[in-house]
């Protein structure tokens, strides 16, 4: 039976004014290399639903059926919400790519205006051996690699001009199937194990320093969370 993974992106908008981050719905499209010429205004954005599918991934119109493109990548791929309501994280076999899903919320004074474009493979890519979770959260978005415990973060909104804008990066102590989850404040919380045994869960603060930690949580497992209290379990 051939595996199909499925992600809708549900293309929600910060309110203008209320300190909303673009994260919480469709980017804004103030880059200009964010812009494509075949992009389309609209009264409001429909969800677009992306599936991931032997061979690549395709994206389709939620309201009737549509295929509005498709994007050949080999391997086994996941999906996984970049944060921002617009881009896809792909989890591929050699790191992260991102699937840009062509939808566009541009803030204009106490308003939006809002564009469609076509679905497409961006040139944004994280090396990263086995690449593992990607959890969005406090206005930042994790990447983890289980190869090698390496752990990348970024702001979404700057996938809207076509990078990642400024990177953190630091890993935990040995690589493993882990999870980190961007914290308030610039702290960061992590689990720390090996391939064999995984039992630590830590909290660092903006600095790095490590400011909580328990260690009795045998083969803890995390994924990106409904809440903060269940960004790891």
């Amino acid at each position: 039976m051939l595996g199909l993974g499925v992600l809708a992106l549900a293309a929600c908008s910060p309110t203008p004014g209320a300190g909303g981050s673009a994260a919480s719905g469709a980017s804004d499209a103030g880059g200009e290399t964010a812009v494509s010429s075949d992009r389309t205004e609209v009264a409001a954005l429909t969800p677009r639903i992306v599936l991931a599918h032997d061979g690549g991934v395709t994206t389709i119109d939620s309201a009737d059926g549509a295929v509005l493109g498709s994007a050949d990548v080999e391997g086994y791929v996941r999906l996984n919400p970049a944060g921002d309501g617009r881009h896809v994280a792909l989890s591929t076999a050699d790191g992260f790519t991102f699937y840009d899903t062509g939808l566009l919320a541009q803030g204009h004074g106490d308003h939006f205006h809002y564009y469609v474009q076509d679905p497409a493979l961006t040139d944004i890519t994280v090396q990263a051996p086995h690449p593992g979770h990607v959890v969005p959260h406090a206005g930042r978005t994790a990447l983890f690699a289980d190869g090698t415990g390496a752990i990348t973060l970024f702001d979404p909104a700057s996938l809207a001009d076509g990078t990642l804008g400024k990177v953190q990066e630091t890993a935990t102590a040995d690589p493993h199937h882990g999870v980190a989850v961007p914290m308030e404040g610039g702290g960061l919380l992590l689990t720390q194990g090996t391939e064999e045994e995984r039992s630590a869960v830590q909290v660092k603060d903006a600095t790095g320093k490590v400011v909580a930690q328990i260690d009795d949580c045998p083969g803890i497992h995390g994924g990106p969370p409904r809440s903060p209290a269940r960004a790891a379990t």
